[in-house]
């Protein structure tokens, strides 16, 4: 996991220094909840397990980690509002609340 932390501290972009499991994304699931059991409040691995999660049509799951990687560092709003992972999320108002830095849009309260 040394080798995200570093990766994560020098990358300019969310794509930089992606392991070459990032064409796998059930394995590279796997591969980041093995690291987030260590660190489970990593910002970046979150930020990348959302991603993956996202483009494996698990959009709860990712929404939720994406949530969580935002309210860790409010900088991936910037990743998240372009990475095209999160094309098919981009209306649920759960995207829409994390990247503008509001609070949980879970739906109406009552």
């Amino acid at each position: 996991m040394r080798a995200w932390n570093d990766r994560a501290r020098a990358r300019r972009s969310p794509r930089e220094g992606i392991p070459a499991v990032s064409l796998e994304p059930e394995r590279a699931i796997a591969e980041l909840e093995a690291g987030l059991a260590q660190h489970p409040d990593h910002p970046t691995m979150l930020y990348h397990l959302a991603c993956f999660e996202s483009r494996a049509g698990r959009a709860a799951a990712a929404l939720e980690h994406l949530q969580r990687a935002v309210d860790l560092d409010g900088q991936l709003r910037a990743w998240a509002r372009d990475d095209e992972d999160f094309s098919g999320l981009r209306d649920d108002p759960r995207f829409v609340s994390a990247i503008a830095g509001e609070p949980d849009a879970d739906g109406p309260s009552s």
